[in-house]
């Protein structure tokens, strides 16, 4: 490939599985909503930037 597509998903699913993770081990009483929708977040953020970079031949 011409650019580096598939490492930057990579890299960017490597940090929201770190933010899973987080939001998975939280404790009882910690507002983990607020966590689980900046991870919905980022994670649509990601697909909107990497579709636009995405070279169509």
């Amino acid at each position: 490939m011409k650019n580096n597509y598939l490492l930057l998903i990579g890299t960017a699913y490597l940090f929201i599985g770190a933010l899973d993770l987080f939001h998975t081990m939280s404790y009882k009483g910690m507002q983990a909503l607020s966590c689980w929708i900046l991870i919905i977040l980022r994670r649509s953020t990601i697909h909107l930037v990497m579709s636009k970079k995405l070279e169509i031949r």
